[in-house]
This record gives C-alpha cells, sequence and structure tokens, in this order.
C-alpha cells in the first residue's frame, strides 16, 4: 500500500526545486521539516473526512474511534496494553461500505454524538453501495483523471469541493489536488496575493473561487501541487499561537464563501465543508 509513499522518490528533489523558486516554501519546509501526503485507505479517508465538515482535529478524531468500535471487526495484536491497566489494548478495522449501508447506522451514530453528519455518513454508505457497486468504486477512482474523480465525489452526501480534494490528495493518487478552505485563502492572500486583502465579498461563485487558488497553486508548483500546499499548511499552523493571534485579520467575511453550505452547482442541499 505503501502508506507514507516511500517509493516516490522525486519529492527530495522536487522539495529542493520549490526551495529555490519559492521564498515561502523554502521558510516553510525548514518550520516543518519532514511533512509527507499519506496514501490512506479511500474508504477510511473519504468518511473520515465527512466526519471532519465544521468540526475540530480532537472532536473527529473521537468520532472516527467510536464508528470503527461500533460497526468495525476487532483486530487481533498482541503485547499492545491498556496504560497504567492489566488489560490488553483493543484495535478495530474501518469498517466497510456494506455495514455502513445497514439501515441501523445512521440512527446508531446519532447516539455516538455525529450529530448531521449521521445522516451523511448512513446515504453515502447506501449510495456505493447500492448505486455505485459497492467500495471498490471508490478504489477505481485511482485509475481516472483527477477532475473526473473529484466530480465524482461530489456527487455523494456531505461531500463539498474541499473534501472531495481531501479524498483525491491522500485517498485517491492525485497528488496535483489542493484542498481550498478559509486557512488556505489566507495563507495565499498572506503571502502571495496580498493585493486581495481589500476584497471584501467574493463576486466569483464558490466553485470559481476554489478553481482559481487550485489553478493557482498546480501553475506554482506543478502537478505535485497539493504536497507543496500541506508543507505550506502545516508550517503555518505550527506557527507559534501568539504570533498568530497578533495577525491583523486578512479580511472580513469574504473568505466564508468559500466554504459556503449553497453551492448553486449541486443540486442537493447539504453541509459542506
Amino acid at each position: 500500500m505503501d502508506f507514507f509513499r516511500l517509493a516516490d522518490k522525486s519529492l527530495p528533489s522536487l522539495q529542493e526545486e520549490w526551495r529555490r523558486s519559492d521564498a515561502n516554501f523554502n521558510k516553510a519546509v525548514n518550520a516543518a521539516p519532514g511533512i509527507r501526503v499519506i496514501r490512506q485507505d479511500p474508504v477510511e479517508c473519504l468518511f473520515s473526512f465527512i466526519c471532519s465538515s465544521n468540526n475540530n482535529i480532537a472532536r473527529i478524531s473521537g468520532m472516527v474511534a467510536r464508528m470503527c468500535e461500533r460497526f468495525g471487526e476487532e483486530v487481533e495484536v498482541s503485547g499492545v496494553a491498556v496504560e497504567d491497566r492489566n488489560e490488553r489494548a483493543k484495535f478495530y478495522d474501518f469498517p466497510t461500505v456494506d455495514r455502513l449501508a445497514q439501515q441501523d447506522v445512521a440512527d446508531i451514530l446519532t447516539q455516538l454524538g455525529f450529530g448531521y453528519r449521521a445522516k451523511f455518513v448512513a446515504e453515502t454508505a447506501k449510495l456505493i453501495a447500492n448505486e455505485r457497486g459497492g467500495q471498490q468504486w471508490l478504489f477505481s477512482l485511482r485509475l481516472y483523471p483527477y477532475d473526473v474523480a473529484r466530480q465524482q465525489l461530489f456527487q455523494l452526501p456531505g461531500v463539498g469541493w474541499k473534501v472531495a480534494d481531501c479524498v483525491c490528495l491522500i485517498g485517491l493518487d492525485k497528488a496535483e489536488a489542493v484542498p481550498v478552505d478559509v486557512h488556505v485563502w489566507k495563507i495565499t492572500v498572506e503571502k502571495y496575493m496580498p493585493a486581495l486583502k481589500t476584497v471584501k465579498h467574493l463576486s466569483q461563485s464558490v466553485y470559481s473561487s476554489i478553481m482559481f487558488l487550485g489553478a493557482f497553486y498546480r501553475d506554482k508548483f506543478g502537478p505535485y501541487a497539493g504536497w507543496a500546499h500541506a508543507v505550506l499548511f502545516t508550517a503555518d499552523l505550527s506557527e507559534p499561537l501568539r504570533a498568530r493571534e497578533k495577525r491583523k485579520p486578512v479580511m472580513d467575511k469574504a473568505p466564508l464563501s468559500l466554504v459556503t453550505k449553497n453551492v448553486a452547482k449541486k443540486t442537493k442541499t447539504h453541509h459542506y465543508a
């Protein structure tokens, strides 16, 4: 599976090229060395990112763990004990699409604190299981071009452009995918497009705004733009909180239009991330 993509030998040379050509990247890679984009199972990747909608990392991790414990199969691992307790730690596989497509899933996930995401997980699993031919369909998207795979994911309940790009980058081998959210918009304005600081409201559609930023990074960093984006994103998050708190706001409410829940191009009404 090559979870850490160690077989890809081109990354070191690409990073050196990006260091020389982009001062922001050079600073970022020094602040956050060793960043890698993992190659995650597409099923685990998709449903984990559906849980990420309007959420934080600690809560997302807890939700995914509860979903695995409730619907996944226990994995036998010897020699691993729970800290400070004389008992064996328990580990679980990620649930299959077929299990998440069963009738009881939405109600159980609601009881487990998933909120509106419970319905999205269940609906997406049912759609994949009943109308797309099962979870192998997700794996097959690795064989399609980025724009095709992205559009296919976008048709799933609870999947917006950002989640689709995250799954493309991390689960479907689309190294050119650049997930765009408010934070990425802020990084772009601060580091590359200061003229946009005066923008109060984006006049273009959500889709056009996201495509604009994705195309900007692909033009700048090439077919591995998603890797460069990951380094810039991580380095910015790693900046000391005090320094980030001193920043002046880049803009008022304009970035929110990048993640609005009213996307005209999508016929169904969902919450998006």
